[in-house]
This record gives C-alpha cells, structure tokens and sequence, in this order.
C-alpha cells in the first residue's frame, strides 16, 4: 500500500517529516482551484496587493500545533509569522509541508497572503500487480531550486466532475530503469505516474509538484519522462 494522506478538493498534502517511502497523490475533483489557507491583505495606502510574491517553500508547523509559524523559501529565506497561520490540509504538528506561498513583502516583515499545497514526489517502484499509468498532462515548466533541495515542476491536470465521489486523479514517481556510466555515475530513469481514473477532461488545474533530490546521489542525472498531450517531455537533472 502507498502512504495516504489526507486530501481536499483537487490539492494534494504530502508531509515531508519522517516519511521514507514515496508518496502516491490524491487530487479530488470536488472543485477546480486550490484549497488554499488565507490571511487578511496587508492594508495600507498602497494597493493590498503591491508588493505581492510567491515562493516556493518549505512550511513547518509548530511542536505543538498544526499550525504553520514558519517557512523557509528556496532561496534560503526564513519567516517566523507573528501570527501562525491555519491551513486545512497541515493537520499534523511539528511536520514539514511543501507549499507555495503568497505574501507581501514590506518594510514590516512578510505579511502571508495564502499558502497553497505543492505535491512532493518521491521515487517508488510499482506492485508486482500493479499497471503502469501515463495519462498526460499540459507540461508548462521544470527547474532546479536555488537550493538544490527539489525539482520543481509546473503542469496543468485536466479534470471534471467524477461518476464516483471518492474517485481520484493518483500522481506519483516511478523508477523504470538505470544505468550505470563509464565514470561510475548513474543515469536513472523516472516516469510521471498519473492515473486520472476515467474521470472526464473539462477543467484544466495548475499543479505544482516537487521532486526531492536528496534520494539521488551527487553525480547522478536524473532522466525524467513525463507524458503530455503533445508526446513525452524529457527533462534531465544532473546531481
């Protein structure tokens, strides 16, 4: 079995902390936008949303609440907020969350705006009676974090109201070969798993997804199919 983690509606949660085995994603199809955690916008006599950006980051819930009170972005910036922010989908504490945040960068200090869910992709294999599942996506966008932490991706899942209220779109990473170099480094190949389970193509969802590069040694390139609507992209990561 694939570790499940509790999922709204077309996000996704994946907690980083303690998990060692790669996740398989849920996407519910309940409603077409991101269930996102909000705080008020910065009021002041500019507009609310002057000073507006969004990073990528990696959110931490306190030692004793599943409340976020802190990120810490790709590029190595650290915010503690005043104020811990209320997500629905960080419902375990002391845990590490992928997300995309949203805030006003200001003379005061950050002032969050929303934190939306990004899916972490671990590598894990396929069951021995498991089929393997390619349905495309729209691939809009792949880059290495300034961190070196994570590949990030950036795609567009088609989806609509499904037959069955439990019925999911599934998303994961699939190993499906490797192969050793003449300097002793490795070239592994990685498949984007995506089961969208019949569920009918009318909306199109902006996803984001980031593959932790921590579970490739230095040196390795990683090789990186992903099925779209106009055949398989390539992208290839060296460590």
């Amino acid at each position: 079995m694939y570790d499940k983690l509790r999922h709204h509606p077309l996000s996704f949660v994946s907690r980083m902390k303690r998990l060692s085995e790669g996740l398989f994603c849920l996407l519910a199809v309940g409603t077409v936008t991101f269930a996102a955690c909000t705080n008020d916008p910065y009021e002041s006599g500019d507009a609310a949303y002057s000073y507006l950006r969004a990073d990528f980051v990696d959110a931490y819930t306190g030692a004793d609440t599943c409340r976020v009170v802190s990120v810490l972005t790709d590029d190595g910036e650290q915010m503690d907020f005043a104020e811990p922010i209320s997500c629905s989908w960080a419902h375990v504490a002391d845990s590490t969350y992928r997300a995309l945040l949203y805030y006003n960068k200001v003379e005061t200090g950050p002032v969050p705006i929303s934190l939306v869910p990004v899916l972490f992709l671990r590598p894990k294999p396929l069951e021995a009676d498991e089929a393997m599942h390619t349905d495309p996506v729209v691939f809009e966008s792949g880059w290495e974090s300034a961190n070196g932490k994570y590949y990030n991706l950036g795609f567009v899942v088609k989806t609509g109201l499904a037959e069955e209220v439990d019925d999911r779109h599934v998303i994961g990473l699939v190993p499906v070969s490797e192969t050793e170099n003449a300097d002793g480094t490795k070239t592994i190949g990685m498949q984007l798993y995506h089961n969208r389970n019949g569920i009918p193509e009318y909306y199109s969802v902006r996803t984001y997804a980031s593959v932790a590069l921590s579970d490739f040694r230095k040196g390795d390139t990683l090789r990186l199919s992903i099925s779209t609507y106009d055949g398989v992209v390539i992208r290839e990561i060296v460590r």
